[in-house]
């Protein structure tokens, strides 16, 4: 079965507090997740229900660092 997204993802961009508390939802809703440390940014992968694949990306990546520390 081809995914509408085979391939491509959709990407959205949040400053470091929003991005925490929503890669912490996508965590307590149990929805599967990959988050990746690019250095300068960070982003969290995770499929819709509908196959289409998601990034929520923050480019405040030192300040999510400091936070979680």
């Amino acid at each position: 079965m081809r995914r509408p997204t085979d391939g491509n993802r959709v990407a959205f961009r949040l400053p470091a507090a929003e991005w925490s508390r929503f890669a912490a939802g996508l965590l307590e809703q149990g929805i599967p997740t990959r988050v990746v440390d690019h250095g300068s940014a960070l982003s969290v992968y995770f499929d819709d229900p509908y196959g289409h694949h998601l990034e929520v990306t923050t480019y405040e990546a030192d300040e999510v660092r400091r936070s979680t520390h």
